[in-house]
Formats: structure tokens, sequence, C-alpha cells
């Protein structure tokens, strides 16, 4: 079985905070999401491959997305809460992983 390096992005970590206090059923949810990242990479039934991207993925989970990436056996996870506009919001956030490099 391979086994992952998972790092939470600062600002998901963040994120992640406000989840927490707000909705800790969502939060457990997320912790889920980590934990299985770690025992099986990006191969979670559930999670879609980010259109345009070679190793980019999301989990959508109520109001929020995660959007990860792999690096050989390192996983980074963003946490994004999404607001009204999802669309927007979620086009907002692929473009700025893609122009920051963190996401190829």
């Amino acid at each position: 079985m391979s086994s992952f390096t998972v790092r939470i992005d600062e600002d998901a970590l963040q994120e992640g905070q406000e989840l927490r206090r707000h909705d800790a059923a969502m939060f457990r949810k997320f912790l889920g999401l980590v934990n299985e990242l770690e025992q099986h990479g990006t191969r979670i039934p559930q999670a879609k491959k980010l259109v345009g991207t070679k190793n980019g993925w999301r989990l959508d989970f109520g109001r929020y997305r995660a959007l990860f990436s792999l690096d050989r056996n390192r996983i980074t996870i963003w946490l994004i809460a999404m607001e009204k506009d999802t669309r927007k919001d979620y086009s907002r956030w692929i473009t700025y992983l893609l122009q920051s490099g963190r996401i190829e």
C-alpha cells in the first residue's frame, strides 16, 4: 500500500478552522478526506480531475471544495468555501492556482 505525504495549504488551514467552528460534520468530512489522501493518493472514486491540469483534482462536499495536487508522493490541499456564485468562485481559484504554479 502506498503512503502519501499530505500538505494542507496555510489558507486551507485557516478555512478549516472556520469550518470546525461553524460546521463540525463538514470538518469531520474534511479530516476524512485528508486521511483518504494519505492512504490512497488521488485514487478516491468521488475525486474529479481538474480540466486543463496534469496533476490537479477536486472533491466537492457541501458548500466546500477541496482542490488538491499530486507531485510524486506529496499531495497539497486547498480548501475553498464557495459563495453564492459557485462557478465564479471556482474559476477564480483554479485560475489563481494555475497562474501561481501551484497546480500544473
